[in-house]
């Protein structure tokens, strides 16, 4: 990861962790956190995406649900350990990417969204360059969810990779 990677989960993790209604993970009802709600939801798509999704009328609204659950959330203590699990990934352990891309024996597919501001692309890209993988980018102002946004550019390049083309 890089360090703007880094300043995003531990921010979330930190934003959890200070929030009242997280009681130290010991919480009755999965609390909303919502400054981590706010910081999960600035980092998913780029502003261009967020401005074209959510009108300034409509701000006040989507800015007090940060505060609400959403029936489909995470559990608070499960979205800590998934951040503590990408904070502490690293796939060259302590080592190079060089070194790690030696022990691949795999042919492999790296799809890194371009404007991806919750994990920058640059480290994929540069694992990719180093396995002489084949690389799809994507350009979607969807940023961390371009896969959704760009499905139907996508699943032709994945399926013709999958089928050995």
């Amino acid at each position: 990861m890089t360090a703007y990677d880094l300043l995003l989960w531990h921010g979330e993790e930190d934003a959890i962790r200070a929030d009242p209604a997280w009681r130290g993970g010991n919480y009755e009802k999965n609390p909303a956190i919502p400054l981590a709600n706010l910081l999960h939801d600035m980092n998913l798509t780029t502003p261009e995406h967020y401005a074209e999704d959510v009108k300034r009328e409509g701000f006040p609204v989507r800015y007090a649900g940060y505060g609400l659950m959403k029936p489909d959330a995470f559990d608070v203590n499960d979205s800590i350990y998934q951040m503590e699990a990408m904070i502490h990934h690293d796939v060259a352990r302590g080592g190079s990417l060089e070194g790690a891309a030696k022990t691949v024996r795999a042919k492999v597919l790296v799809v890194p969204s371009l404007q991806d501001h919750m994990v920058n692309p640059g480290p994929a890209m540069e694992f990719a360059k180093l396995l002489g993988a084949k690389v799809f980018p994507l350009t979607s102002n969807c940023g961390h969810i371009a896969f959704v946004c760009d499905v139907a550019k996508l699943s032709p390049v994945t399926q013709a990779f999958l089928d050995g083309k």
